[in-house]
């Protein structure tokens, strides 16, 4: 089974708080969608509640500007990409903001992930 793996804290002390860090089977994302013209939000199955959805928000450059219009779309492209690799770890990172790891169109600073 294959996992992703998000982290939006920047210090080891807060890695144990709630709704900072999820790992997640690649099977369990609901959807990709639009939040804001600099926000796309990943829903995937709760792994606390499995009728509950968790979410992360992927931040990009704003897509409404002619120079990145079509960033959402790379941003998009970079998550479905992560969930069908095929990682020989077993796991892939989407973002980690503690040891700097993102998808290559995301902007870390302001990703985030809640657990509902």
């Amino acid at each position: 089974m294959k996992f992703l793996i998000v982290n939006d804290q920047a210090t080891l002390t807060s890695m144990g708080a709630v709704d900072q860090t999820l790992m997640f089977p690649t099977d369990r994302v609901i959807c990709i969608d639009s939040v804001s013209d600099t926000d796309t939000n990943v829903s995937v199955q709760g792994s606390n509640d499995v009728d509950n959805d968790d979410n992360f928000i992927l931040k990009h450059a704003d897509k409404s500007a002619s120079s990145t219009h079509k960033v959402e779309r790379n941003i998009i492209d970079d998550m479905v990409s992560a969930i069908n690799s095929d990682s020989r770890s077993g796991f892939t990172v989407i973002f980690d903001l503690l040891n700097n790891v993102k998808l290559p169109n995301q902007i870390l600073t302001g990703s985030t992930f809640t657990e509902d």
